[in-house]
């Protein structure tokens, strides 16, 4: 990516910076939990079926869920809404203190990435937001009765090893998303409070 320097039309606080860089650390970790999947080989896509009436088949990623769990738990800091690293609040951070039009352009096509992000969906019918919240806090985490009803229709539409494809799919892609707004905010210090976009929004 080529470097357009943004500068914030206000300074974000201490507690903002703070925010930023507790997103960057994370994010750190993240990315290596997905880099050392991706050694123990990890794999995206194959060939899938659809079976009707919402039931589809097809592999397994590769690896078992309990080394998913992993990279699932290190991407709840961008995903839960309580967390300060989530990845709205930070882009909302940055939205706010600059008006730069370019940069809330890039803004709005990362959020597009984020929300597009998803797997055999069309198939299936469970969109990916609800895939994370029904796995995430009706089976992996937590097991919410109000997710249960969910959860078992997931498991008649396909098995728990395409259901974790899909999940892990659907992370992969906001982990993108999250990666691009890691690399806007990397200029940013508490003296020189500059972002950077990427070619296409540069004009």
């Amino acid at each position: 990516m080529a470097d357009t320097l943004v500068p914030m039309s206000k300074n974000i606080s201490s507690e903002g910076l703070e925010q930023l860089q507790l997103f960057r650390l994370a994010f750190q970790e993240l990315w290596s939990n997905w880099e050392s999947l991706k050694r123990q080989g990890l794999t995206l896509g194959g060939s899938f079926s659809n079976r009707g009436d919402g039931r589809v088949s097809g592999p397994s990623c590769g690896i078992e869920v309990h080394r998913l769990k992993g990279l699932y738990l290190d991407f709840r800091f961008f995903w839960a809404q309580k967390e300060p690293t989530h990845f709205f609040k930070i882009s909302s951070l940055l939205g706010k203190h600059c008006t730069d039009r370019r940069l809330h352009a890039c803004l709005k096509s990362n959020k597009k990435q984020w929300v597009k992000a998803g797997f055999l969906h069309e198939w299936h019918g469970v969109k990916p937001e609800e895939m994370i919240d029904t796995l995430f806090n009706g089976k992996l985490f937590h097991t919410d009765p109000r997710r249960q009803e969910r959860v078992r229709e997931v498991q008649l539409l396909m098995s728990d090893d395409l259901a974790h494809h899909c999940l892990v799919y659907s992370v992969y892609m906001r982990i993108i998303a999250i990666r691009n707004l890691n690399w806007v905010i990397q200029p940013m210090e508490a003296d020189a409070q500059f972002v950077r976009i990427p070619a296409g929004f540069d004009k």
